[in-house]
């Protein structure tokens, strides 16, 4: 035979008082700092957020290696799942964001390959300064990756991204702004091989404007620098634009962009050796 203890606490609140068919709650010094405790904790969870997303999608593929000779076909699945955390505050705003996609081929297991990114952004307002951090790394195959810059996408190769991306923005009145930016990237290539796919490292800048000439219309003018630089070829080019134009808010959903653009492009070639 056991014995048990059962301990009850009970802490007072407060009290009801009233009367007939009115009655309200008059709480205590304890029952108002418990009240004060959960408005704070409120308060405080509203500023985090947890935003997490995934997919599961089917496709069929007649040419899975882009290629002219000996095309193959396949089935497949590609499944994604993405989670962002952040917390946003009078004054700005910061987040972490991942994600990890798995692209399987029924026919052609050796395509199979699975994808990930890291990234963080935060920005930061002053009265009227704004600076603001972007970054990302990303962790993928050349089967994906190179499908918008180089095209080679007949091989399985793994692909290392980091962007780095801060800024800084001014407000000069209530309808101008001045905005200055930098960006970083580097890329690199695992086991190419003869394959002509080099690392290389891209960096740039630029200085833009923008007016408000009423509610719906705006002015905009941007001055932008890069440089590009390839490893293995010994190659890097400067590149300078400016591009000049307007923006006309027709709707809330539709607006009409006019745009003029101006570039200079420089290419050297360095003796490597």
């Amino acid at each position: 035979m056991s014995n048990k203890t059962v301990v009850h606490l009970r802490l007072r609140l407060g009290e009801l008082v009233g009367g007939r068919s009115v009655w309200f709650w008059r709480p205590n010094r304890f029952g108002l700092l418990v009240i004060a405790t959960l408005l704070s904790l409120s308060a405080s969870a509203q500023d985090w957020y947890l935003q997490p997303k995934a997919s599961v999608d089917s496709f069929y593929d007649d040419n899975v290696r882009l290629t002219t000779i000996d095309a193959q076909s396949s089935v497949g699945a590609v499944a994604r799942a993405e989670v962002k955390l952040g917390r946003r505050t009078e004054a700005g705003e910061v987040a972490i964001n991942g994600g990890v996609s798995s692209h399987r081929y029924d026919a052609v297991s050796e395509l199979n390959n699975t994808d990930g990114f890291l990234g963080l952004s935060s920005a930061y307002q002053l009265e009227r300064s704004r600076f603001g951090l972007s970054t990302l790394i990303e962790y993928d195959s050349t089967l994906t990756s190179e499908v918008e810059t180089s095209g080679y996408v007949q091989t399985n190769k793994r692909r290392t991204r980091l962007f780095v991306a801060p800024s800084w923005s001014y407000s000069l009145s209530n309808r101008a702004s001045l905005g200055v930016g930098a960006s970083y990237t580097d890329v690199s290539y695992q086991d190419v091989g003869q394959i002509p796919l080099y690392n290389y490292r891209m960096t740039g800048g630029s200085l833009e404007g923008i007016y408000l000439w009423s509610e719906r219309a705006q002015l905009i003018s941007r001055l932008a620098y890069d440089h590009y630089e390839a490893d293995g070829l010994g190659t890097s080019s400067d590149t300078i634009g400016l591009l000049t134009g307007g923006a006309f808010a027709i709707s809330e959903r539709m607006s009409l962009v006019r745009q003029a653009k101006l570039g200079a492009s420089c290419r050297v070639k360095v003796p490597v050796g």
